[in-house]
């Protein structure tokens, strides 16, 4: 509710729509905007709907078959199948995580230049409940062919309470948008667990690959390539907790398309009662 400040009548307008942001996807609802009339009243903007995604962020590589049905999943060999069966229960041994993330694209909301994120991912589990927050500082910079690039920055904010999920984007000075939708775990940043290892086995050939070093951590390396489609990905998962520590994604020429990293892992963070 708002209310404006003296003289006339406030104004309400309704609009029904599509917006695209800068790196989260689309997103489709409605945005409901109140004015206060006359005397200069405060405007009040919220956009509620339906999230279309974030593709760069999303745990899975997906694709669909030359008649548009999803492809059946591929069938794991034995020692990718025991790997991500202890990874998923060493996932579920965790009750509370925090990790640094950064995060790089070789281009700038579609335009030639680079995306860089830095940010933090905070997990915890209460009763059947679990949470997350995650957030995300992104520096634009976009290539004109001019001498000059254009910077700019964006900030994505990503809380589940355990029943719904809210998302935030914002822009400098232009934009704001924040959307609260059901849950569904491809609508944000998965790494770790059933609901990462489902998504990517859908539509994905998985295979082991002998294991690294990652940020001081022993890991098992898991690779994913599409069914249809083109590129591939590959996983990097701690073996201790089960967390993922690092994502390549190239394409088809073998030219990274999006590498998320974590750093300064923590399994025994304090949150307080209202952080998620």
């Amino acid at each position: 509710t708002t209310t404006g400040g003296g003289g006339g009548s406030g104004t309400a307008t309704t609009t029904t729509g599509t917006g695209t942001g800068t790196t989260t996807g689309t997103t489709t609802g409605t945005t409901t905007t109140t004015s206060g009339g006359g005397g200069g009243g405060a405007t009040t903007t919220t956009t509620t709907g339906t999230s279309g995604g974030v593709n760069h962020l999303a745990p899975t590589l997906k694709g669909v078959g030359a008649d548009g049905s999803t492809p059946k999943p591929p069938v794991l060999d034995e020692k990718t199948r025991t790997v991500i069966a202890e990874l998923t229960a060493r996932w579920d041994e965790l009750q509370a995580f925090s990790a640094a993330v950064a995060t790089e694209l070789p281009q700038a909301a579609g335009n030639p230049g680079t995306t860089q994120g830095k940010g933090t991912y905070e997990w915890s589990k209460r009763g059947e409940k679990r949470l997350i927050r995650f957030g995300l500082v992104n520096t634009l910079r976009i290539e004109t062919g001019e001498a000059k690039a254009i910077l700019t920055g964006e900030i994505l904010i990503f809380l589940y309470d355990g029943e719904f999920l809210y998302s935030q984007l914002q822009q400098p000075r232009i934009f704001k948008q924040t959307t609260k939708s059901r849950y569904e775990p491809d609508r944000v940043l998965q790494i770790g667990g059933k609901d990462l290892f489902r998504g990517l086995s859908e539509t994905n050939i998985l295979k082991l690959q002998p294991e690294e070093m990652v940020a001081g951590r022993a890991a098992y390396v898991i690779e994913a390539t599409p069914t249809s489609g083109t590129g591939s990905a590959v996983h990097y998962f701690d073996k201790q907790t089960g967390v993922q520590l690092k994502m390549i994604v190239r394409d088809e020429t073998g030219k990274a398309t999006f590498t998320l990293t974590l750093s300064e892992l923590n399994t025994t963070p304090e949150f307080s009662e209202d952080h998620f």
